[in-house]
């Protein structure tokens, strides 16, 4: 998930490209707990994703 990203962000703009590739995706997951209602990664579980 991260790898990807990552490399493009660095073949695009260097050090400021990765930087932003990971600011994005941290604050997708970050956005994302919020809407689950999770506050830790270490909560999430199975149930968190699947609605049983």
């Amino acid at each position: 998930m991260f790898g990807r990203p990552y490399l493009y962000g660095l073949g695009a703009a260097g050090e400021l490209g990765v930087q932003w590739a990971l600011d994005h995706i941290t604050s997708g997951v970050s956005r994302t707990m919020a809407l689950i209602g999770e506050t830790s990664i270490t909560k999430l579980s199975r149930d968190s994703i699947f609605e049983r």
